[in-house]
């Protein structure tokens, strides 16, 4: 029997197994769009055994659910992502995300769900385990056909965003999520269920974004050893990071440059707190790598606040393994940082509240 997304999704998602299409990208590169990973990616055919990744054992489905949401966190950096052996056998050396984590995940996937269509869309989640019979009471008695396939395709999105393993696992954060007044059920069917996102529930999401109001992008960078290095850094600051910056909106803050600072480590802390963003350049001298970049850069997202990632083109290689996987923007002149850089905070944070100034 054909799967209900089968006329979409003739091929399967090589983490999965479940409906997918899969297309020619590059070479021997495919494209694999699967709802059950929520975001597009990209995958080497060597890398594949019969169409799946070999080294996910068949009954580990945690790991699968880790994976996804390296991938969908990828996604948010940089857009398509190859996926690797490499990079599947970091996925299961991953934590699972905390509960009270899953819970957001999932609050902001529905909230963005239902803004496709109109504020407080009444939105279906059905599971794709229904026999062919169920599937036509169930259409007949609640949703159209189009309904109830996009209803199939928004339960996979729902699990992937949520790091769920089971359908057991996405019930219990949505009852979570209906228990503390962030979402309303409206029905439950068969097997599945439809629910709205309430006034709290999008209240919740915009407040979960941090420091939405503030204008500051923290910068961590080299500030260079000797003469020459001191002035291409600064070079890079001047002409490329703070004017993107300041084009887009914000302000770019390098704690350097910053008057009276008495206690700097103190002062860096304070001042990432206070940013909409931070931006981290790896760029370094002879001496290697700024472990002052790297801690920085981990202390903001550790408050969920977006880091924005570059390094010199020559010296990606020199890059630490814990942060390889992560989308940097190469450059090689600050004039391309610039505008690279404008792009990336444009897409990924938006305009900010000095943009009439800017222009």
């Amino acid at each position: 029997m054909p799967h209900i997304l089968a006329d979409e999704y003739q091929q399967k998602c090589p983490i999965w197994g479940t409906p997918a299409h899969v297309s020619d990208y590059n070479g021997h590169v495919k494209k694999v769009v699967s709802p059950r990973v929520a975001v597009p990616y990209l995958v080497h055919r060597l890398e594949l055994l019969d169409g799946m990744f070999e080294y996910i054992a068949d009954d580990d489905d945690q790991h699968r659910a880790k994976l996804t949401t390296m991938i969908i966190d990828k996604s948010k950096e940089a857009g398509l992502h190859n996926v690797s052996d490499n990079y599947v056998s970091q996925a299961k050396e991953q934590s699972l995300l905390k509960v009270s984590k899953r819970t957001n995940r999932l609050l902001k996937y529905l909230v963005n769900k239902s803004e496709e269509n109109l504020i407080g869309y009444e939105l279906h989640i059905n599971p794709d385990n229904l026999q062919q019979d169920m599937v036509h009471y169930s259409l007949h008695k609640y949703l159209s056909s189009d309904e109830y396939i996009q209803s199939v395709k928004t339960c996979y999105e729902a699990l992937a965003w949520s790091e769920s393993s089971t359908l057991q696992e996405l019930g219990f954060l949505i009852g979570q999520l209906e228990a503390a007044k962030l979402v309303e059920i409206v029905k439950v069917y068969d097997q599945g269920l439809s629910c709205k996102v309430t006034h709290q529930g999008y209240l919740k999401t915009e407040q979960n974004i941090v420091n939405k109001d503030s204008s500051q992008a923290f910068v961590a960078m080299w500030f260079g050893n000797d003469n020459e290095s001191i002035e291409e850094m600064d070079n890079l600051y001047d002409h490329g990071i703070e004017q993107a910056v300041k084009n887009t909106g914000y302000q770019a803050l390098r704690i350097d440059r910053k008057k009276d600072v008495d206690k700097i480590d103190d002062e860096i802390i304070a001042e990432i707190r206070r940013s909409r963003f931070l931006i981290a350049d790896y760029t370094h001298g002879l001496d290697g790598a700024r472990g002052g970049v790297y801690h920085e850069a981990g202390f903001a997202e550790g408050l969920d606040i977006p880091v924005i990632r570059s390094c010199r083109s020559d010296q990606l290689g020199d890059l630490h393994f814990d942060i390889r996987q992560y989308y940097h923007i190469k450059w090689e002149t600050p004039e391309q940082l610039r505008q690279e850089l404008e792009d990336r905070i444009r897409a990924r944070i938006g305009e900010g509240p000095e943009i009439g100034k800017a222009r």
